[in-house]
């Protein structure tokens, strides 16, 4: 009889975390045969600690944008993106049956997300940061006095009353990556990711930019962060559409290589459909 081997996702706990909803998801899409490993640091996930084949950290947000630790921790990960999950996040207040309110946790995302609602609904409570949305619920449902912004499943889980439902500032979506230890074939709808840091003389970002430019190269984001070698020099991280093995991206690189100082292609992968923005 052949034995099937059941490959380990790795994404941020405890249970009922935002980041185990999406590991769901992608399981769910990929129809892989998954064990979901609940850890406490972005960097084992990306780093495929604890026995790993995949990790899934969150990377961006509609309402706050990308999430600089992760962005940070993707400069020296040795693993690639392999793959990225969308999912809607919808935050709900929770606490003790009857309990006062005299502090909240959550996670430092949730409380960005929140602003409006803590400031017109709670404006003096203490804000308590965690380490995850389900870290904040697990806590609240050991201390009095204490509520938790987090998923409606954690509540579940936890044992928490429901205080307040959707008290996200507005719809909100959040950009998870997978990353395993080997870049993905192309699929025909690909995005490539990559950090790249140039020499700092007028024109550099320019002349980094033009390879993409000039063979009509899609780059749906760019942003920087500092190198964390000098004050004043920053990174560049970059996705595109297109598969990095590709003609025309696989050209662009070589010529952005002649002019940047460093450059690395952090992946390869499926682009993810993304929802339709609401008009302004």
């Amino acid at each position: 009889m052949e034995i099937e081997i059941m490959a380990v996702l790795a994404t941020l706990g405890p249970e009922g975390s935002f980041s185990q909803e999406a590991a769901e998801k992608f399981i769910q899409r990929s129809g892989g045969n998954h064990e979901i490993l609940l850890l406490d640091d972005p960097g084992e996930i990306l780093g495929l600690e604890g026995g790993a084949d995949l990790g899934l950290v969150a990377i961006e947000n509609s309402l706050e944008g990308s999430i600089g630790h992760t962005l940070d921790l993707m400069r020296d990960m040795e693993s690639q993106i392999c793959d990225e999950v969308v999912l809607r996040i919808r935050h709900f207040l929770m606490g003790r049956k009857n309990g006062e309110v005299e502090k909240i946790l959550s996670h430092p995302a949730a409380f960005s997300q929140c602003r409006m609602f803590l400031r017109e609904r709670y404006p003096g409570c203490e804000l308590v940061a965690t380490s995850s949305t389900a870290q904040g619920a697990m806590q609240a449902s050991k201390e009095g006095g204490t509520a938790a912004i987090a998923s409606e499943r954690s509540a579940l889980i936890y044992g928490l009353e429901i205080i307040s439902p959707d008290i996200q500032d507005r719809e909100s979506y959040t950009r998870f990556v997978v990353v395993g230890r080997e870049q993905g074939d192309t699929s025909g709808n690909d995005k490539t990711s990559l950090i790249f840091l140039v020499k700092d003389v007028p024109g550099a970002l320019h002349r980094a930019l033009a390879p993409f430019a000039d063979r009509g190269i899609n780059l749906t984001k760019i942003e920087s962060r500092p190198s964390r070698r000098a004050l004043g020099e920053y990174v560049f991280f970059v996705d595109l559409l297109g598969h990095a093995s590709s003609g025309k991206v696989r050209e662009a690189l070589r010529e952005l290589s002649e002019v940047c100082t460093s450059l690395r292609v952090l992946g390869s992968y499926p682009a993810a459909t993304f929802p339709e923005p609401r008009s302004i």
